[in-house]
């Protein structure tokens, strides 16, 4: 399809979240599990910490460098969309604000 974006990245970073919000919750049923100073699910906390953290610094940087890097505004669709809020505001009814922004477009 012409024009269709990828959207790999910003998957990659939702399932990096999910891999993390699990983490969480295994270092805190470790953390509450643990009985006195003797917590045998230190190992288990410590693994879960450094991969979330390995994880999310990893993410980051593909994020930065395959998404966001040489993202630039559309100057004339941010001018074309304050336009349109600007004619919402003032209270036009929605056929006029269409009529309206396909003649700004045009």
């Amino acid at each position: 399809m012409p024009g269709k974006v990828n959207p790999t990245q910003c998957e990659a970073v939702t399932m990096v979240a999910a891999q993390v919000f699990g983490n969480q919750v295994a270092v805190t049923v470790g953390g509450s599990n643990g009985h006195f100073e003797l917590n045998v699910f230190k190992p288990m906390i410590v693994r879960n910490v450094l991969q979330s953290t390995r994880l999310i610094a990893d993410a980051s940087v593909s994020f930065a460098v395959n998404c966001v890097d040489g993202i630039k505004a559309n100057k004339v669709m941010l001018k074309f969309h304050r336009i349109v809020c600007i004619i919402r505001e003032i209270g036009e009814t929605y056929l006029k604000i269409y009529f309206f922004s396909k003649l700004l477009h045009n």
